[in-house]
């Protein structure tokens, strides 16, 4: 399961998507799409909060870009 890193620091960079559409998240947040981790579900025990459809179509489409797939 690939996943950016996230920041509470807004940089201004194109390849840091906001997550302007977080649900839960106490300060702004910024997916770092240049970051991916990839981590094995089972080491996932909870949720740290969610984002909306439009904000996880503008990550994909960066992360798509930024690998050029």
């Amino acid at each position: 399961m690939p996943i950016p890193q996230v920041t509470s620091r807004d940089r201004g960079w194109p390849n840091h998507v906001s997550l302007g559409g977080a649900i839960d998240l106490d300060v702004p947040g910024f997916a770092m799409v240049e970051q991916v981790r990839a981590i094995a579900r089972e080491r996932v025990h909870g949720i740290a909060g969610s984002i909306d459809e439009p904000c996880l179509r503008r990550i994909q489409f960066v992360l798509r870009a930024f690998l050029e797939l």
